[in-house]
């Protein structure tokens, strides 16, 4: 939903995903030796992600791409076809139709450093944990950094107070009330309506500006806001298709994978306590408190930038040039 902040030469192309979903996939730095992929969230679609695909691009090669039902993706309108077995799929299709064959010429997987946001940071932690996404039981990707997107079965736990350090009633409490959109968005027509009100075109700009402090240049403009208003009326149905089974019967859930968690400490729709319940999924997960709000990729790329990089140079054990 925003304009390119630098003048970096994105490619573009078209990749088939799961069931034949057509995906348009970016391309920044294609010759660089490690591979960051970049996934965006909800309303978006990969343009959130401009600002820091940018500034990551000096150095890696980096992919960012709209997932289906977003930006110039395929839009399907079965609610079935946004689960999460076909969006791994689709994440699959898009590492091979940018990286080539799954294995290097040594036989090892070509593993790619993983960076999610809102429901790309969802599907992120459902990535990571998926045994359909490793090869010969090593993930395809190297390294996770997460932003305001928690593990679903994490945040069933949390509702339910489980876990090692079950939350209080209160802190449920309020998180539910952040919350309050995942129940309006399993009514199959409101949210759709909602998204393509002439209320929302107006007031989804002055929301990012005075609400999330996103920087005026970055603001949507008229064809931004347009798709925006598409991608929020198709990809209700990740809420639809995901959500309820995790929250009502978590399962456990379990990764090897670096993660990385940026905690926005003023966003608004993912508190800190959330942000952290996912701590018992990975063998090695970290913490960064940020003191930012939810659009952290649009108002602080630098840090979401730098922050990523350190956790790919420190815990993901890429050699310096």
């Amino acid at each position: 939903t925003h304009h390119m902040t630098r003048a970096t030469t994105s490619h573009t192309r078209s990749v088939s995903g799961a069931g034949g979903v057509r995906l348009e996939v970016h391309e920044r730095n294609i010759g660089a030796p490690q591979t960051v992929l970049l996934v965006h969230g909800y309303p978006d679609d990969h343009t959130v992600w401009n600002p820091v695909a940018d500034l990551l691009a000096d150095r890696f090669h980096v992919i960012s791409y709209d997932v289906r039902g977003a930006g110039g993706s395929t839009a399907p309108s079965n609610v079935d076809d946004y689960r999460f077995d076909k969006l791994s799929g689709d994440v699959a299709a898009v590492l091979d139709g940018c990286l080539g064959a799954p294995l290097d010429g040594r036989g090892r997987t070509r593993r790619v450093h993983l960076v999610g946001h809102d429901w790309g940071s969802i599907q992120g932690w459902h990535f990571v944990c998926d045994d359909s996404l490793q090869i010969d039981g090593v993930s395809r990707f190297a390294s996770f950094t997460s932003i305001s997107g928690p593990h679903l079965d994490a945040v069933g736990d949390f509702l339910h107070r489980r876990g090692p350090r079950p939350p209080s009633i209160l802190t449920v409490i309020d998180q539910v009330t952040r919350s309050w959109y995942v129940g309006v968005f399993q009514l199959p027509w409101l949210a759709p309506a909602f998204w393509r009100a002439d209320f929302s075109r107006r007031s989804w700009p002055k929301v990012l500006s005075a609400v999330e402090g996103v920087p005026a240049e970055l603001l949507p403009d008229d064809d931004a806001i347009t798709r925006t208003q598409a991608n929020g009326a198709n990809g209700v149905n990740l809420y639809r298709a995901n959500m309820m089974s995790p929250i009502m019967d978590p399962e456990p859930a379990h990764t090897k994978v670096p993660v990385q968690v940026l905690v926005p400490i003023r966003d608004r729709y993912v508190s800190p306590a959330l942000a952290i319940a996912s701590a018992s999924i990975g063998d090695d997960v970290s913490f960064v408190p940020v003191d930012g709000g939810h659009w952290l990729p649009l108002t602080q790329p630098a840090l979401v930038a730098a922050l990523v990089t350190d956790h790919i140079v420190g815990r993901a054990g890429e050699i310096r040039p």
